[in-house]
């Protein structure tokens, strides 16, 4: 067996509460959460979940960079004759994709 030490973390009183709540309900204490959660991030080379910009925190973004709120830019965009002809990043499609 390899040799094991510990790991202190910080986090909010509420936060921890909860996560023991949740993985007690899933069969795990938290310390086997952890290191689950750890081993699969160093299985896959990667996080094991992907990070998201929540909905609301990306419409105030591009409220932000049109200076128009989202209601007006969706609407805008779905009255547009406008086809895209390139795709995300950049690269010619060739053809429209609508």
């Amino acid at each position: 067996m390899a040799q094991q030490i510990n790991v202190n973390i910080r986090m909010d009183k509420e936060v921890k509460e909860k996560a023991d709540a949740l993985f007690n309900a899933l069969g795990f204490n938290f310390t086997t959460a952890i290191n689950t959660f750890v081993k699969q991030a160093l299985r896959e080379q990667a996080i094991p979940f992907q990070p998201k910009i929540e909905r609301k925190s990306l419409d105030r973004y591009i409220e932000e960079y049109y200076e128009k709120d989202i209601e007006t830019i969706l609407k805008e965009a779905s009255q547009s004759d406008e086809k895209p002809t390139e795709i995300d990043w950049g690269k010619p499609v060739g053809e429209e994709v609508w």
